[in-house]
């Protein structure tokens, strides 16, 4: 380090001259200095005080690189020695929003900006990642022209984002890029595939509200991509449509979600090498294909639609009931399974006997309704190895609830219960009767159970938090190795409550009256489950 004293020089005649433009003033975009503090860097290539352009290329590209886009661009112009940094900086990454801070109108220098830097800024630079948000509408064509100019770059991942309406990239050639590895592409705008699609590099496919003609243009852009591990699509629309087809021999992780609005069409997923499913959509008419013997996740959020629900006779709900519980039938290789209230009601109503899922070790369970709470035996019973029982969203509120999961419990006590289950989650527990009874069942019957933890309903008085909490220490005194935990929020709350009103404090009265409730409930479980 220089240990020596800090040269001194003579005051400037004349204040130095600092651009304060904003970095997304809507006024310099077009300009390629956006933001330049002229006293840090001479436009004298010789100045000796000039201590930063002294340093060597690779440090000041790794500088540069950590700049936001438009302000590395600006160094371009600060001087020689500084013009064809930004250019050289290897596996250079963009990032570009044409969001104006505290204004909802484009910029009127954006599209001259984009034009600039793709044609001239870079025009030799190694581009590896680029990122186009747009807000605005700057026509197709022109869109279509940055698109173009950027894949003459080889780049490997691609992310653009275009949330006006009807505008957005329907130049052909993103289809026929041999460097592309990750694709990330939103637009409530068609798409124009051609009759050969060929991305023999691309690994991860993102498609948001994507439009596509109809499903054969899907299943073309799939066909032309075969290493292709990941598939994304989110409210994905296909104009001319009866079966869609999802069929990869390569594909990991598939994701759906709301791609079949209504139930329009059927739906067909061969894919034997899938591990991960998420499938967030109303179920499909039909499906006639569904290989997903090596999936080892599931989160499973399909069912009628409330349209259906609504206007549909008996006869056609069964119909899609039993598609959903084929559906997840065809998911029984799993370790992790994860069904919404809606999945578990369809189950329930429909007539599909339900497979053994002997890999299960972890279920989640999105809200408890009375339909969940009568599949909840059989789920036990075919999930001889589950390990983790969770209950995400709360338990139904209806009151009876208990007494229907009983009536569906066989004469033995499932097997998971028995050897293997050891963590139960009660998510947005309410305190009610059909709660602290199913608590107590599963603290009477799980023989390994050494945790269950619990958060409160959030609209819960801290009253009713009180008497819960301490009705469930209460209960953890009848188990020998169950610990309650609850999270820091919900003890910080019961404490402040105590604090508030001392009238409240835990008094022998109080705890005796609940343990006297506590008591009483465990009788009602122990005898009506003899």
């Amino acid at each position: 380090m220089d240990s020596s004293k800090p040269k001194r020089h003579k005051p400037p005649s004349n204040p130095p001259i600092v651009d304060q433009t904003p970095q997304n003033d809507p006024n310099n975009e077009g300009n390629e200095n956006p933001i330049v503090d002229k006293t840090l860097v001479s436009n004298d290539d010789h100045n000796p005080d000039d201590r930063i352009s002294n340093l060597p290329d690779p440090i000041l590209c790794h500088i540069i690189s950590k700049l936001p886009t438009r302000t590395a661009v600006a160094t371009t112009g600060l001087s020689t020695k500084w013009k064809h940094l930004f250019a050289s900086i290897p596996d250079l990454s963009l990032r570009i929003d044409d969001a104006v801070p505290n204004s909802d109108q484009p910029s009127p220098n954006f599209a001259n900006f984009m034009s600039h830097l793709l044609t001239v800024t870079l025009r030799d630079a190694g581009l590896r990642e680029f990122v186009l948000r747009c807000n605005h509408d700057y026509g197709n064509a022109r869109i279509d022209s940055w698109v173009s100019a950027v894949l003459g770059f080889d780049v490997t991942r691609l992310a653009i984002f275009f949330t006006a309406e009807n505008t957005g990239v329907s130049t052909p050639s993103i289809f026929n890029c041999t460097t592309l590895v990750s694709l990330s592409w939103s637009q409530h705008f068609a798409v124009n595939v051609p009759g050969k699609v060929c991305l023999p590099n691309l690994k991860r496919l993102l498609l948001d509200f994507v439009r596509f003609p109809d499903g054969e243009s899907f299943e073309r852009v799939l066909d032309g991509c075969p290493v292709l591990e990941d598939l994304c699509c989110y409210g994905c629309e296909f104009e001319d449509i009866e079966i869609l087809r999802i069929c990869s021999g390569s594909l990991k992780l598939l994701m759906l979600n709301n791609c079949c609005p209504e139930s329009e069409y059927e739906i067909e997923i061969d894919t034997p090498e899938l591990e991960l499913l998420l499938y967030d959509d109303d179920v499909a008419t039909y499906y006639p294909v569904m290989n997903l013997k090596t999936l080892v996740k599931a989160h499973v959020d399909i069912g009628p639609s409330k349209k259906l629900v609504d206007e549909a006779d008996v006869d056609e709900l069964l119909h899609y009931d039993q598609n959903v519980a084929e559906f997840v039938g065809a998911c029984c290789n799993v370790s992790f399974l994860y069904l919404s209230g809606t999945s578990v009601a369809a189950i329930r109503c429909s007539s599909s006997p339900m497979p053994t899922f002997h890999n299960l070790t972890e279920l989640e369970l999105g809200g408890l309704n009375s339909f969940g709470w009568q599949l909840l035996p059989h789920l036990l019973e075919r999930a001889p190895n589950l390990e983790v029982l969770s209950f995400t969203r709360g338990l139904s509120e209806d009151t009876g609830c208990f007494t229907r999961f009983q009536s569906g419990l066989a004469n033995n006590v499932p097997a998971c219960l028995s050897l293997h289950l050891r963590s139960i989650y009660f998510g947005g527990f309410n305190g009610e009767q059909d709660g602290m009874e199913l608590v107590c069942y599963f603290l009477t019957y799980a023989q390994v159970l050494t945790k269950m933890e619990f958060s409160f309903c959030s609209s819960m008085p801290l009253e009713k938090q009180l008497s819960t909490w301490t009705k469930l220490l209460l209960l953890q005194s009848y188990s020998k190795n169950c610990k309650m935990d609850f999270p820091h929020e919900v003890k910080d709350d019961i404490v402040n409550f105590c604090d508030m009103d001392g009238s409240r404090k835990l008094t022998q009265e109080y705890v005796r009256e609940h343990e006297m409730e506590i008591r009483r409930i465990l009788d009602v479980v122990r005898c009506s489950s003899v």
